[in-house]
């Protein structure tokens, strides 16, 4: 039904995801034949229940689960993925699961970034405060602040809701982060109708966007790689910006 519903929009490859708590949806979306590559969302929070009696039931499996363990699991099923909750990697709830500590941040981001070797990394939920860190780090964001009316960060930076399928380039981010708040929505807007979307972009232009991301985390394979794997599509470790179910409260 899924597939049914997406064909007619003839998507570029790598710009959809199935996400599921279910720890068999791999196994099953295998046995089925489904098309879509899938991830599995960490850690498992079981469908019943209040939110606080489900973060309870699902806390022993964030315990026990490594950041790089997690890795390990997606990559031996083929998931070109993860999807993970963001105190894995952030606050004082990294230090309480088993497994060296990774973080958005530093030597902590470092290990990480070493760890999923480009694979893609998608993290819920993406607080405005942090926004920018996580996308510099490389993180794909399940973001619940998809407001188009929110056009600047809290450390005063603009707000760009489309880094992956219509990247700035260096001239629009200066104009945008330099612009007062009362401009930034029209220049936004200027923006979005100027620049060019992903498939639009030249061949040396989008060779050197994910040159630099590959060599700044850690990409395995070789940058002519990188380069072709780019022309059908943005590879998985590149950071993009998504909405979570309609963004949505997940407090």
């Amino acid at each position: 039904l899924l597939e049914e519903k997406l064909g007619p929009f003839d998507l570029p490859d790598r710009s959809a995801l199935v996400y599921s708590f279910s720890p068999r949806i791999g196994p099953v979306a295998k046995s089925v034949g489904f098309e879509f590559p899938v991830t599995r969302l960490s850690p498992y929070l079981r469908p019943w229940g209040s939110k606080p009696i489900r973060r309870l039931v699902g806390t022993p499996n964030f315990i026990l689960s490594t950041v790089t363990g997690l890795i390990k699991q997606h990559r031996k099923e083929g998931m070109p993925a993860l999807a993970m909750a963001l105190q894995y990697l952030q606050g004082w709830e990294r230090f309480v699961h088993l497994g060296t500590p990774m973080a958005i941040r530093g030597g902590g981001l470092e290990r990480l970034n070493r760890a999923r070797a480009g694979m893609g990394l998608h993290v819920w939920p993406a607080p405005l405060e942090l926004e920018a860190s996580m996308l510099e780090a490389g993180f794909s964001l399940i973001s619940d602040n998809m407001d188009p009316r929110v056009v600047s960060l809290p450390d005063g930076g603009a707000r760009w809701s489309r880094p992956a399928s219509q990247p700035l380039d260096e001239e629009w981010r200066e104009r945008l982060d330099t612009a007062a708040d009362s401009e930034r929505a029209d220049l936004i807007k200027e923006a979005g109708e100027s620049l060019p979307t992903w498939s639009e972009l030249g061949v040396s232009r989008r060779r050197g966007i994910v040159v630099e991301q590959g060599r700044r985390m850690f990409w395995t394979g070789s940058e002519d790689k990188w380069a072709a794997e780019a022309e059908g599509g943005l590879p998985w470790g590149s950071p993009r910006l998504t909405g979570h179910r309609g963004a949505g409260d997940t407090d």
